[in-house]
């Protein structure tokens, strides 16, 4: 895939540094995929698309097809990554959400998940000279 963000740099004739302020992309990130140490993330897809509407997806993530869009109906493919991107996107919305939130300790929004009540069973304490003593609840 690195070839094919190289061939897109190319073709908006952009280096590194200004494809990566366009697309919003950190410039370390796209070394990284340069040099082969890391392969591109959904988020960093996801950016080149939004930036460059032009350019096909089936392209840039599986190398089929050619690289600018054409006026054809989205394709299965096409689907399941929009899909996947939504899911990434929502993931990230629920993260600056819950960021916000802690942000803003005023704004507070609670959320009880019940879970099955439990009780104790056994109960081991561990002495530092290794030895060990061990309360089993009488039944």
């Amino acid at each position: 895939m690195k070839a094919r963000i190289s061939k897109i740099m190319e073709m908006k004739g952009m280096n590194s540094t200004q494809f990566a302020a366009t697309t919003g992309i950190k410039t370390a990130t796209l070394s990284h995929i340069f040099s082969g140490r890391t392969y591109p993330s959904t988020e960093v897809i996801t950016k080149i698309l939004e930036k460059f509407p032009d350019i096909s997806p089936d392209w840039l993530i599986f190398g089929k097809n050619e690289i600018l869009r054409t006026g054809r109906t989205p394709s299965a493919s096409d689907n399941q990554l929009r899909s996947i991107f939504e899911n990434k996107t929502r993931d990230r919305d629920t993260v600056k959400k819950e960021t916000e939130i802690l942000k803003n300790p005023d704004k507070k929004e609670i959320t009880y998940i019940e879970k099955p009540s439990k009780t104790i069973d056994k109960l081991v304490i561990f002495y530092t000279d290794n030895s060990f003593e061990t309360f089993v609840k009488e039944k």
